[in-house]
C-alpha cells in the first residue's frame, strides 16, 4: 500500500501474491458409500478448501459491491463486471440446488466463482497499477521456482508452513516410472500443479519478450532470472 497508495490496489496485488500459497483449513464432506481405489481401497471425500488468499478476495468483493451500491445511489449505474459477476453467482448457484448432492455441489460453485472473480476483479475494482503487475508476478514465480530448487537440495520438503505436503509423507512425491526420481511442489500440492504454474508464466515472459521488447526491458534480469529458475524447477517437477 505504501507503494501503490491504493488500497484495493495492494489487496489486488496481495491476492496474486497469495494464490500460490493453498496452505489453509479444509471442510470434508464424506460421501457416503463411496470408495476410491488407488492400490487400497479409500473413503472418497471432497474437500472444501480455505486459504490466505480467500481473505484477500473477500475484502475485495466487499468493497467492489460497496462502491457499486454506492455507484448505483448516484444514479451512475452498476459497472458491468459487477452484473457478469452476480449473473455467473446466480447461475452456479441455482445449479448446485438442483444437484444431486447440493451440498458439495454448493460448495464446487463457490470454487468455480472464486475463480472467475480473478478475471472480473481487475475491471471491478479499476485496476490501474499495471506497472507493478508484471514485476509481482515475475517475482512469485522466482520465489516458487528457487522453492522447487532447495527442496531438490533438500531431498524433500523443507518443513516450512506454507508447504501443502502430500499425505503423510515428508519426502515429496515420487515418479511412478523411478521411484528415485523426487518430484519436487514448490509450495503447491502436487507436482503437476508446480509445472503448469511455471510453464503458464515461463510463456508468458517469452510472449512479452516478443510482443512488447520495451516492457520487458524495464526488468530484465527479473524476467530472465524467473524464467531461468522457472525452468529449472519445471525439470526437477518431472512434468509431462
Amino acid at each position: 500500500w505504501k507503494i501503490t497508495k491504493n488500497l484495493t490496489s495492494a489487496l489486488f496485488l496481495g491476492l496474486l501474491v497469495c494464490l500460490p500459497f493453498p496452505k489453509g483449513k479444509a471442510l470434508a464432506v464424506p460421501l457416503l458409500g463411496q470408495q476410491l481405489f488407488i492400490g487400497v481401497a479409500t473413503d472418497l471425500t471432497y474437500y472444501f478448501t480455505l486459504s490466505i488468499s480467500d481473505l484477500f478476495l473477500v475484502v475485495l468483493l466487499y468493497l467492489s459491491f460497496r462502491n457499486g451500491f454506492l455507484r448505483k445511489k448516484a444514479h451512475a449505474g452498476i459497472p458491468f463486471a459487477m452484473l457478469i459477476l452476480l449473473l455467473f453467482f446466480l447461475i452456479t448457484t441455482v445449479s448446485a440446488l438442483i444437484s444431486v448432492r447440493p451440498d458439495v455441489a454448493l460448495l464446487s460453485s463457490v470454487q468455480i466463482f472464486k475463480l472467475f472473480c480473478l478475471f472480473v476483479l481487475p475491471a471491478l475494482i479499476d485496476f490501474t497499477e499495471d506497472r507493478f503487475l508484471l514485476p509481482v508476478i515475475s517475482t512469485i514465480v522466482l520465489f516458487e521456482g528457487l522453492w522447487g530448487i532447495f527442496q531438490v537440495f533438500n531431498h524433500g520438503y523443507l518443513g516450512r508452513f506454507i508447504e501443502s505436503p502430500i499425505g503423510i509423507s515428508s519426502y515429496g512425491k515420487l515418479a511412478w516410472e523411478d521411484p528415485n526420481l523426487l518430484r519436487v511442489s514448490g509450495t503447491f500440492s502436487d507436482p503437476d500443479l508446480l509445472g503448469a504454474f511455471l510453464y503458464m508464466h515461463i510463456l508468458l515472459f517469452a510472449a512479452i519478450f516478443f510482443l512488447r521488447p520495451r516492457l520487458f526491458f524495464k526488468h530484465t534480469y527479473l524476467y530472465i532470472g524467473a524464467m531461468i529458475v522457472g525452468f529449472l524447477s519445471i525439470l526437477f517437477t518431472a512434468n509431462r
